[in-house]
């Protein structure tokens, strides 16, 4: 999946102000960039490789994993590093498998609009499109599951596989 797939939290924003302020503020915005977790990923990263960060990031920073850019010499624009976990990120899950470990979630296609038959669609999207179809917005983002407790319990659990010890 390519980074720029997934719209960035300002496109969000400027419709979802409230959210978009309270976000900038959390930690989710900063997943990627706290000193404590940027030095525990470098530990593992110079101790196992970069390849072992993946169970991590796929928390952390879902984007590098599925753009691929959590493997040796990887040529993937890490810009989206900065952002941590956007709008976009959680609301692009579509299932949660939390018994899989860290980061047990089905990611779709990110999307903002639904179109007629309930089909994701890529991409970003005018404001006036969605505008016209709030309730195929709705259905893009708001999933049912996002309100339940396993949604959130797919990352926000601790899981250390024997292979780290």
């Amino acid at each position: 999946m390519q980074p720029d797939a997934f719209p960035n939290a300002s496109y969000c924003g400027h419709c979802h102000q409230e959210a978009y302020h309270q976000w900038q503020q959390s930690l989710h915005r900063n997943s990627f960039r706290t000193p404590f977790y940027r030095a525990s990923v470098n530990i593992l990263l110079n101790t196992k490789g970069i390849e072992f960060t993946r169970h991590c990031d796929s928390c952390h920073n879902p984007v590098a994993v599925l753009a691929g850019g959590l493997t040796q010499n990887s040529v993937v624009d890490r810009k989206f590093d900065q952002d941590g976990l956007t709008c976009m990120t959680c609301h692009s899950i579509q299932k949660v498998q939390s018994t899989l470990g860290n980061g047990g979630y089905v990611m779709g296609v990110p999307s903002v609009l639904v179109d007629e038959n309930g089909n994701r669609i890529p991409g970003v999207p005018p404001d006036a499109e969605i505008m016209a179809h709030l309730d195929r917005h709705s259905k893009a983002v708001m999933q049912p599951l996002l309100h339940t407790p396993e949604f959130c319990a797919a990352c926000h659990k601790a899981n250390r596989p024997e292979m780290f010890a």
